[in-house]
Parts: C-alpha cells; sequence; structure tokens
C-alpha cells in the first residue's frame, strides 16, 4: 500500500468497501455457474426443490455440504431473497454475477479517486501485471482487457457524474438545452 499513489489508495479504498458493502466477498471466488449450483443447492435444501424439475449432482452436493445447522439462517435469507424469482433462474445469465459485482466494485473505486489511469493502474496490479502504463506490452493489455473498457465507458457517462455529485465529491453536472 505505500507503494501506491493516493488517487490508487483511494480506488482500492472504493473496491474493497463495494465488495465488502455488497456483502458477496466469497462468492466472487465462485464462478458463475458454480453460484448458480450453490443457489439451486440451497433451494433445494430448505423446498426440497429446484429451479427445474430435474437438479443436478453438482446442485445436490451443494446442499450437501451447506446441509449444516450453522447454515441454517444464511439458507433461510437466501431462500428469502430467492422468492418469486426462482423459475427464472434456471434460464438465467449467472457466468455475468461475479464479473458484475467486481464491475460495481471498480466503479465505486472510480467515483472515489476520479482518476482513471490511477484505476486502470490498480487493476492491472490487481491482475498481477506490474509493468509501467507506458510500456507497449502494458498498452497492448489495455486495450484487450474488458473490465478496464468497461470502466472507460463509465468514466465518460452520465452515472458517473451523478454519483459523483450525489456523493457530494463534485459538482452538479451541467446539463444541456436545446
Amino acid at each position: 500500500m505505500e507503494r501506491l499513489t493516493e488517487p490508487e489508495q483511494r480506488f482500492v479504498a472504493g473496491y474493497c468497501a463495494a465488495i465488502a458493502w455488497s456483502d458477496l466477498p466469497a462468492l466472487l471466488t465462485l464462478d458463475g455457474r458454480q453460484l448458480w449450483h450453490l443457489l439451486e443447492g440451497v433451494l433445494l435444501r430448505q423446498t426440497g426443490k429446484g429451479f427445474t424439475e430435474r437438479v443436478d449432482i453438482v446442485s445436490q452436493d451443494l446442499a450437501e455440504q451447506v446441509s449444516s445447522p450453522f447454515f441454517s439462517g444464511a439458507r433461510r435469507q437466501i431462500v428469502q431473497g430467492l422468492d418469486g424469482l426462482s423459475d427464472h433462474l434456471a434460464d438465467a445469465h449467472c457466468e455475468a454475477w461475479p464479473k458484475t459485482i467486481e464491475t460495481f466494485a471498480h466503479q465505486t473505486g472510480l467515483v472515489l479517486c476520479n482518476d482513471v489511469t490511477a484505476a486502470a493502474r490498480c487493476i492491472l496490479r490487481m491482475e498481477s501485471w506490474n509493468l509501467e502504463l507506458t510500456e507497449p506490452a502494458t498498452q497492448k493489455r489495455l486495450r484487450h482487457n474488458r473490465a478496464i473498457d468497461a470502466l472507460f465507458n463509465f468514466a465518460m457517462s452520465e452515472s458517473y457524474l451523478e454519483a459523483r455529485f450525489t456523493l457530494g465529491l463534485a459538482g452538479r453536472p451541467s446539463t444541456l438545452t436545446f
């Protein structure tokens, strides 16, 4: 942390705060398909039903893994959260869920640091990339990094300006009238 610039420290603080606030950091270690099976396993354990008529072996195994009484409160919360959604989850695009949480954290970090360069540098460092941004290999990596591309698009959006204003970090975004 001592090697990070002040904007980079703000980005990391925002990123960590977003992950902690979401209360989902442990789920980031799962890919979306594993997360889907975990949710189905919890639903199976609590209600005896899965998202579809056939519950596959992975979901059944996860149902057994979360069967401990220590997880009963968490299972109840998940089932409450799934109330009314379980019919839609059979066809959900679950592969995107962990990336969506990470995108939210990246956006929060950018809103707090207000420095796209620092944010990009931090994202690359989180991916164990330590070359300078001016290096040709880094430039190539920046062009092909979806997370950084999404962050650049967010930085150019009204949502970014509104978020900074709402948090008291910037003035009201101007509006154009024609």
